[in-house]
């Protein structure tokens, strides 16, 4: 089956992250990004001053978890699972380079 390809991208997609948990097993919500084009993400990635809560709310439009999405709830995430910024900041870079491949 052929994708129509436009020059202009879905404002958001979907794509799992892994995120570990404590116990050493690993979570895959999916999570809804925002999309960036390249000169975007680039400022967005060499922005250091940004902290982990508000980087997530820059690039995530929403996620398949029962809590709500929000900034509060975002928050709660980063402060209760360490890893999970890194995961998620992973996760949509490798989605925007890379794509699917493979599907």
């Amino acid at each position: 089956m052929s994708v129509k390809f436009t020059l202009t991208p879905n404002p958001t997609f979907k794509a799992p992250v892994e995120i570990p948990l404590p116990d050493g097993q690993v979570a895959k919500p999916v999570m809804e990004f925002k999309h960036r084009d390249k000169d975007s993400l680039d400022a967005l990635v060499k922005n250091k001053s940004i902290k982990d809560p508000a980087l997530l709310g820059e690039i995530l439009a929403g996620w398949d978890l029962d809590e709500e999405f929000g900034p509060a709830s975002i928050e709660l995430l980063c402060k209760n699972y360490v890893m999970a910024p890194k995961a998620v900041l992973t996760a949509y870079i490798n989605a925007l380079v890379d794509g699917r491949r493979g599907n």
